[in-house]
């Protein structure tokens, strides 16, 4: 059946089929399967019953450091090309770069008007990957980091953990206390 011939739904089966079948597709699982080797191995270890709040910070601070790393070039091109290879084995075409936009005289480009500062097209396929694909994921993580485990809140916790740990013993906890009065 053609595809003009298909309904609604048969047009978005269409498209759900192919997705699959894309290089972006193939590139975005690479990457996910790097975050999540990282992150696997944080998170095993931070469910261990006797992991305490300053080491869980200091791990969650070498995650989000992982994370940061990412963003290398060499990071970058071994997943694109661990992506093209696998690409290639599963016969999908090439990515390729879209064709060039026109500008538009309604968005502030007529003669004679300030031009608005326009971001130049990537180059190479493998640069528009990078720039639309791998750098707001890597971003996303790191925010996420920072949002979820910022200072405020772990450092918050670690004082309260050393101001139990000293109050124990009966140690000086006067820092600790001054920490957690401030927040």
């Amino acid at each position: 059946m053609a595809e003009s011939e298909m309904g609604p739904g048969g047009s978005k089966a269409a498209g759900l089929f192919k997705q699959p079948q894309e290089f972006k597709t193939v590139l975005g699982l690479k990457a996910r399967l790097k975050v999540f080797v990282i992150s696997e191995k944080v998170s095993r270890a931070l469910q261990n019953p006797k992991v305490t709040v300053s080491e869980t910070k200091r791990m969650t601070s070498t995650l989000r450091s992982a994370f940061a790393c990412l963003r290398t070039d060499k990071e970058y091109l071994a997943i694109w090309e661990e992506s093209n290879v696998m690409a290639k084995k599963l016969q999908l075409e090439a990515p390729l770069l879209p064709r060039p936009r026109k500008l538009s005289r309604k968005r502030g480009l007529d003669i004679g008007e300030e031009v608005a500062q326009i971001q130049p097209e990537p180059s190479t396929v493998e640069e528009l990957f990078r720039v639309k694909h791998w750098h707001p994921l890597v971003h996303v993580l790191t925010e996420a980091m920072d949002r979820r485990f910022g200072e405020f809140g772990t450092s918050v916790a670690a004082s309260l953990e050393q101001l139990v740990f000293k109050s124990a013993p009966q140690q000086d906890f006067n820092e600790e206390i001054v920490v957690v009065e401030k927040h």
